[in-house]
């Protein structure tokens, strides 16, 4: 399959998180994967296999699921362990990390079970941020030594893949243990991968608007939250509607699916 075909499945696959298991399951199907509701805690992430690949789509936030928007709302942070009987600790955001940890066992028992050559995590927004997690729990360099630990049954040896939309910043001092191939998209003027602002962005490739308007204003959030500016709030509300994931596939779509001559490179932390 070609790349731009398989970024825009992703593309597809991260939407269709959002939907319920009978129409997720049809979405999974066209691509001519399987699909295995997973939910746990309030969190949901369909799984599916197609040959020897895996995908885990997870669902980002959505206002009537109280479990999510409690996960966004959860601004404190949570140091995790990275190896065990060290002080080799990093700052994770507290409701990313709960989130996680709900879906986590439901996950690892799927691609435990499937042993998938590979596995792709995508999501968008809270999704993201789950997908990333999950894709640090995942990765082989985590568990080879401590596989109790992290509570895998089996060596991980699959390659570990996330193809991220709008994706929030996940913790501090956490972004040099991505060991994993990381896909991010962020519109430029979503203000959502600038939060929580104490963290660390996410390495993203930046998608912009086609009208001069959107430019315009587009250009100016970056600037004022750039600066710290407390106009940036009034700026980010009124371009909130960026972050819807429709927009994400729109501008991915005009750039032919393979981040062309609208995007730029996005700030490396």
């Amino acid at each position: 399959m070609s790349a731009q075909l398989e970024l825009r499945s992703c593309a597809t696959l991260a939407a269709a998180a959002y939907l319920e298991a009978a129409a997720a399951t049809a979405e999974f199907a066209k691509l001519g994967f399987t699909c295995v509701p997973l939910e746990q805690g309030g969190m949901v992430a369909y799984a599916g296999m197609r040959g020897t690949e895996a995908v885990v789509a997870t669902r980002g936030t959505s206002l009537t699921n109280p479990s999510a928007v409690l996960a966004d709302l959860k601004v404190e942070s949570t140091c995790v362990t990275i190896v065990p009987d060290t002080d080799d600790k990093v700052e994770v955001d507290a409701g990313f990390w709960d989130a996680t940890q709900s879906l986590h066992g439901k996950v690892s028992a799927f691609l435990d079970a499937a042993r998938p050559a590979g596995v792709t995590f995508v999501g968008h927004s809270l999704g993201a941020a789950i997908s990333i997690l999950l894709a640090l729990r995942r990765t082989k360099t985590f568990v080879d030594s401590h596989l109790g630990y992290w509570g895998m049954s089996a060596k991980p040896l699959d390659a570990v893949t996330v193809v991220a939309f709008a994706p929030p910043r996940v913790g501090r001092g956490i972004n040099k243990y991505f060991h994993f191939a990381l896909v991010a998209f962020a519109n430029q003027e979503d203000p959502v991968p600038s939060l929580p602002w104490q963290y660390e962005r996410i390495a993203a490739t930046v998608l912009k608007p086609s009208s001069f308007v959107q430019k315009c204003i587009a250009s100016t959030a970056a600037f004022l939250r750039r600066h710290g500016c407390a106009l940036a709030v009034v700026v980010d509300a009124l371009t909130i509607g960026a972050h819807r994931m429709e927009v994400y596939e729109e501008r991915l779509a005009a750039t032919g699916w393979v981040a062309g001559d609208a995007c730029t490179p996005g700030p490396r932390t």
